[in-house]
């Protein structure tokens, strides 16, 4: 059974949690941080379990086939709403975020994802070979650079955050979330038809998570409710993905928005800026968050369209690098 329309589905309700929170963030408190976060767990999860099946089916080809088709992906929407960033911002966007290599607010997901990347092949392979051996290796990796991060603070800790490899407190998350996704994958899920029952059974469980966070959250002062807060949410919406991947969960205009959540990953924290340009920018105030929410489907229309000019970029230069050998 084909888990494209699952897989986009669970994008939508992810970027649109960012999006929400982003905004609560932004015009409310930013207490609300740390919710937009977890969700991102989704997008490591479904590119390495996406990965997986694509690698698979070409089986594994050439490594430099495989960093093309990813790179020329990334890099060109990256590259776009750079442009923008640097009109709104004054030349807020970096040259480290241009390479990828470091970035500053939300865009710190793509290094992190770019790095996901990196251990891909080694990850395929081994999980073709031996999956416990390649799972406890990379645990045992990830570990070590913990332990040497709470060793040498100094130097370990600050390369690590530079480079965004510590997610949600914890050094090479991002990787093993991932790499969960690539193990799911390999190990092959049983789809079941949809259901109306599964399909209740997905929002019920997507609001017990929300509500998990907001009571962790709300015991801020409490430092293991703050610890739970980094890894628990995580690891529910990990079980909530394979839920809706083993139940073939889809909705139609989640999946419509999932099949554009890079872009609009990207551009919404732009779209905000331009929003409180328009509106005097006043916190909080009832007709800056209408007019945010009007302004939405055009932001949809807009990430349509930049999703296929970025698909048409990334083809044209796969196709030059190919012709030049």
């Amino acid at each position: 059974m084909d888990s494209r329309r699952t897989t986009d589905t669970l994008k939508g309700v992810a970027v649109a949690a960012v999006v929400a929170n982003h905004y609560l963030i932004l015009h409310l408190s930013p207490r609300a941080a740390g919710f937009a976060n977890a969700w991102i767990a989704v997008f490591f999860f479904l590119s390495g379990y996406g990965l997986y099946h694509s690698l698979a089916r070409r089986g594994g080809g050439r490594w430099r086939d495989f960093y093309v088709r990813r790179l020329t992906r990334i890099y060109p929407l990256l590259w776009a709403a750079g442009l923008v960033e640097l009109v709104l911002r004054r030349g807020h966007f970096s040259l480290w975020t241009f390479t990828g290599i470091h970035a500053s607010g939300h865009y710190w997901f793509v290094p992190a994802l770019l790095q996901c990347y990196l251990a891909a092949p080694v990850l395929f392979l081994g999980l073709r070979r031996t999956a416990a051996g390649t799972l406890l290796c990379l645990a045992a990796a990830a570990a070590a650079a913990n332990l040497a991060c709470l060793a040498f603070p100094g130097t370990a800790g600050r390369a690590a955050a530079f480079l965004h490899a510590a997610w949600r407190g914890v050094v090479f998350l991002h990787v093993l979330v991932f790499a969960a996704g690539m193990w799911t994958a390999a190990r092959g899920m049983a789809a079941r038809p949809p259901s109306a029952a599964a399909r209740a059974g997905f929002w019920i469980l997507a609001a017990g998570i929300l509500a998990v966070m907001a009571g962790l959250k709300a015991q801020a002062g409490d430092p293991v409710a703050a610890r739970l807060f980094d890894w628990l949410p995580v690891a529910l919406i990990l079980g909530w993905t394979v839920y809706a991947l083993r139940f073939s969960v889809a909705s139609p205009a989640f999946a419509a928005l999932g099949v554009v959540s890079y872009p609009v990953y990207l551009f919404h924290m732009p779209y905000y800026r331009v929003v409180d340009m328009v509106t005097g920018g006043l916190p909080g105030a009832a007709w800056g968050a209408f007019a945010c929410l009007a302004g939405l489907p055009l932001l949809f229309m807009a990430c349509r369209r930049l999703e296929a000019w970025g698909g048409d970029v990334g083809r044209r230069m796969q196709a030059r690098l190919a012709a030049g050998g």
